[in-house]
């Protein structure tokens, strides 16, 4: 069993560690092994990273990318206008 670490809801949840069994992918999806769970595929390089160091990059480009989304419905929300 090898660790993954999972990105894909690492903005409401953090980064997750599960245990994978390798032979069960296809191509760059993997199934994480999460007890009493059903887990949808996770793409490999993309939504679930082997070293924890790859895992904290993509979470802090999501970051990123989430707060500049934040950042420009404020601004539109702040020219609106109700006259």
């Amino acid at each position: 069993m090898k660790k993954i670490y999972v990105t894909k809801y690492c903005l409401t949840n953090g980064i997750k560690c599960y245990d994978w069994d390798e032979k069960s992918h296809s191509t760059n999806l993997i199934y994480p092994e999460i007890e009493y769970k059903m887990c949808n595929p996770l793409y490999l390089g993309k939504e679930a990273f082997l070293t924890q160091e790859e895992a904290k990059q993509d979470a802090e480009k999501r970051r990123a990318r989430k707060i500049a989304s934040l950042q420009k419905q404020i601004s539109r929300i702040e020219k609106l206008n109700f006259n």
